[in-house]
């Protein structure tokens, strides 16, 4: 017989969706924000977050992915202003990006060669000329030298001639317009 009760299975489908890494901008850092080409070496530090496993990856808009690491070091950068992201990936495909805001300035130091004859008479007067490149700049200063004495010359070309005969050294320093110098 019929006691009234009456059994009924209700089923419902209910989608666990997965959030993102959170990037945790307060803890990552870059340091120094500038440096010289082949001479500075700059240290990354990049945390995010997740119930999942994480997978990492740093790029510059110079030189593409920079690394597959949250923490690294590197000097190998190429010259110019790099704007950076910091990207987390966790395992379900999520991505969460971050762009430093600042960036970072990667400069070069200037070049220069000297151009001249390596053998003049006494007293016969001689052009010494640097050529002299700034692959991100100018070359704003010259400073000329024979035998360690600065001459007063402040230009790319220095004239001078030489009383007696002998070996002597000439020299020059050339100073680019972030303040970066090189000698020859």
């Amino acid at each position: 017989s019929d006691t009234g009760n009456v059994s009924q299975t209700f089923t419902k489908t209910l989608i666990v969706q997965n959030t993102p890494p959170e990037i945790n901008t307060d803890e990552m850092s870059i340091f120094p924000s500038e440096g010289v080409f082949g001479e500075t070496t700059f240290d990354f530090v990049g945390k995010a977050t997740d119930f999942h496993t994480l997978t990492y990856e740093w790029s510059s808009n110079l030189d593409g992915v920079l690394s597959t690491s949250a923490e690294f070091s590197t000097g190998d950068l190429t010259v110019g202003y790099h704007d950076l992201t910091f990207k987390a990936i966790d395992d379900h495909g999520e991505i969460s990006s971050y762009t430093y805001s600042s960036g970072i300035w990667i400069k070069s130091r200037p070049t220069v060669v000297i151009a001249s004859d390596t053998v003049t008479p006494e007293d016969i007067e001689i052009v010494f000329t640097a050529v002299a490149t700034d692959t991100d700049g100018t070359i704003d200063d010259y400073r000329w030298f024979v035998d360690g004495q600065e001459d007063s010359e402040e230009s790319r070309f220095l004239t001078t001639s030489f009383s007696e005969p002998g070996t002597y050294n000439v020299s020059v320093i050339v100073e680019d317009n972030d303040g970066l110098t090189e000698s020859n």
